[in-house]
């Protein structure tokens, strides 16, 4: 067990520079370390000149659970435009120092919103998860009222790191939407800055019209617990 440990320790060390600021505390200590078939890191498979960002990727990775979340609102998320929207797309060690102070302290926030799910959909293959195609995330909109349409949802999405806990997320999260299940959502606040054109309707290279499929580029990323009301309490959607 040592010896894993410090193969892994060493391997992170050689892992590129991930946190914007020294003190930056939204990465330590909140990842396991390497996971799945292509053993991938926190960071994915992105490196310091890859076009993916290896430090949001180590952000949507982190399945160490906060120490506590903050009750909010999809209309709160939705209402919190930071600094670092200016930035557009670029990777993060490509923003002025203003743009990440403005996420720094949030994203280092467990968050909880209640609402309903408009859909669940098993993504493809992710920098994050090292392009493996066997991990992959589950990508679900959470809206504060039932039936309401994306453009006015958040994204939450299921890390393939925590479905060795919690393998049925995913069935039991369709039948919630399925249902019109009210759900608690509980996991890391992230700001994923790589879609920026989801919150607008736009034309695809056939003339066709896209609409919007969100409202924030806030998400919870990774989701930690998905709790249904029984009795009048919340519960693990598993039971688990």
């Amino acid at each position: 067990m040592r010896i894993r440990s410090l193969a892994i320790a060493v391997a992170l060390s050689l892992a590129p520079v991930l946190t914007p600021a020294a003190d930056d505390p939204s990465l330590i200590g909140h990842t396991s370390g390497f996971f799945g078939t292509e053993k991938c890191p926190p960071t994915g498979d992105a490196t310091d000149t890859s076009v993916p960002d290896p430090y949001l990727n180590a952000l949507k990775n982190r399945d160490v659970p906060p120490d506590s979340y903050t009750p909010t609102t999809v209309a709160a998320v939705a209402a919190d435009v930071p600094q670092a929207f200016d930035a557009g797309k670029r990777r993060r060690d490509k923003w002025k120092p203003a743009e990440r102070k403005s996420l720094v302290k949030k994203e280092a926030t467990g968050i909880e919103v209640i609402g309903y799910l408009a859909g669940v959909t098993h993504e493809g293959e992710e920098s994050c998860n090292c392009g493996d195609a066997t991990h992959k995330d589950y990508h679900m909109w959470l809206v504060a009222k039932p039936k309401e349409k994306q453009a006015k949802s958040m994204v939450v999405e299921i890390s393939p790191r925590l479905l060795k806990d919690h393998p049925d997320w995913p069935k039991l999260a369709s039948k919630a939407h399925k249902d019109g299940t009210l759900v608690r959502i509980r996991g890391w606040r992230t700001f994923d800055q790589e879609h920026p054109e989801q919150l607008h309707n736009r034309k695809n290279h056939a003339g066709k019209i896209l609409h919007a499929t969100r409202a924030t580029l806030w998400e919870i990323h990774p989701i930690h617990e998905i709790d249904v009301k029984q009795g009048g309490k919340w519960v693990p959607i598993d039971g688990g």
